[in-house]
């Protein structure tokens, strides 16, 4: 039986591994912005999921906006997990 799908997204701050054990734990599932402040959880996805970022079959969603007087560009990439990051 298919479950409903109620994802959260938690902005960078908030991009910790307890917090994602605990969604996880609950049944949840989870969006994670994940940005240069956190260089070492950047690397790994980036390892971990660069040939499958390359792939034209990756749902992407790209968009940019004005935000207090500067260009804002954001990416969004759906990719399959092949591991635990």
């Amino acid at each position: 039986m298919a479950r409903a799908c109620k994802p959260l997204w938690l902005d960078a701050a908030r991009c910790q591994r307890s917090i994602a054990r605990q969604i996880t734990d609950q049944g949840g599932d989870y969006l994670l912005a994940v940005i240069g402040n956190q260089p070492a959880l950047l690397e790994a996805i980036q390892t971990d999921f660069i040939d499958q970022y390359q792939s034209e079959a990756v749902d992407r969603h790209r968009q940019a906006h004005k935000s207090r007087g500067r260009v804002v560009g954001q990416i969004a990439s759906v990719l399959p997990r092949k591991k635990t990051v």
